[in-house]
């Protein structure tokens, strides 16, 4: 599928994430360094969903990494700008022009949407001072003070907010870089706030439920995104051995591609018509089933070549088992099926 690539210019895109694929899963190279050449073509934060949808795809079948990294901050773009405070949008245009770095906070919010858990962040009011005391375990992109963090905070009423707060606010500290596999360079860790004193501008959306349900559709169809192209690209490399070494799996390679092109035709009419949320939960766990599988096919067929740690198959075989952890985890999306 190609929603948009005659409005990518995909060669050049896959000319610069690709061969820096390898230094990225080694942490040599900044994965900012891709939001910053995104943002000199005016393709991050890209208002149309179906471009944003385009561009994760294509930057995931060179790096996930790098992906996961778009996508986090693609995701507090959507956050920000959807915000009434002329402060927020402005913020959002910050965001686009890779000034500062977009971490999503949401997945405790996701969960608690499921019945899953109580959000981790509370807030009080001081006067029009939102006050902030929480700990959320996992976020990305938490590259030092040029940040914004999208999150979502209770009051003790049971109010609960969607909100921004920046790298700035001293009540706000990052914990240390986690060593996970093929995703190190997304610097994801948990972050703390004490006291984290915040404007009456820093707030989203008081309607933390019809907030949620808007936005979670967007996030699970660009999840899908990164899966299916990091299902796409194992798929290619899978077909691109020699016949002999492809001997035994012609069928079991076949079924694979087929399954990417139906879900992959699925996920275009979603991004062009968000269908009720099922739908989209039910696509994006698909689509990370059938990255996992396409990446174990190509395992086998590589062999031993693909089984070296600094091979790309080996370094895709890493990626895929994040996938069943990303939030929403595989075993949540399953629990909302049910």
């Amino acid at each position: 599928m190609s929603l948009v690539a005659a409005e990518l210019p995909v060669a050049e895109i896959r000319g610069f994430f690709g061969p820096r694929a390898a230094a990225v899963d080694r942490c040599e190279v900044d994965v900012r360094d891709g939001l910053r050449f995104l943002a000199e073509r005016g393709l991050l934060g890209h208002p149309e969903l179906r471009v944003s949808f385009e561009l994760i795809r294509l930057v995931a079948r060179s790096d996930l990494a790098s992906a996961f990294s778009l996508w986090a901050h693609t995701m507090v773009v959507q956050c920000v700008a959807a915000s009434p405070s002329p402060r927020m949008r402005a913020t959002a245009d910050q965001l686009r022009r890779a000034t500062v770095w977009g971490s999503t906070a949401m997945a405790p919010a996701i969960k608690h949407m499921a019945g899953l858990g109580e959000l981790p962040v509370t807030f009080r009011r001081d006067g029009d001072i939102l006050v902030l005391d929480g700990r959320i375990p996992w976020a990305s992109n938490l590259f030092g003070r040029d940040l914004v963090v999208a999150l979502a905070a209770r009051g003790e009423d049971g109010e609960r907010l969607v909100l921004a707060v920046t790298g700035e606010n001293p009540g706000l500290s990052l914990g240390g870089p986690q060593d996970l596999l093929a995703m190190s360079a997304t610097a994801s860790s948990d972050l703390v706030l004490r006291g984290a004193r915040v404007e009456p501008q820093a707030v989203i959306s008081t309607d933390f439920v019809g907030y949620l349900k808007a936005m979670k559709p967007r996030l699970l169809i660009l999840q899908t995104a990164f899966c299916l192209g990091l299902a796409a690209e194992a798929l290619t490399a899978a077909e691109a051995w020699p016949a002999r070494t492809m001997a035994g799996y012609h069928d079991d390679h076949a079924a694979l591609a087929q399954q990417f092109a139906d879900l992959d035709q699925r996920a275009a009419a979603l991004v062009e018509a968000l269908a009720p949320v099922r739908e989209v939960v039910q696509t994006r766990l698909q689509a990370g089933r059938l990255a996992q599988a396409a990446v174990e096919l190509e395992l086998r067929i590589a062999g031993g070549a693909g089984f070296a740690a600094g091979s790309p198959t080996a370094r895709r075989y890493r990626e895929a088992a994040f996938l069943p952890v990303q939030t929403p985890t595989e075993g949540q999306l399953q629990a909302e099926l049910r």
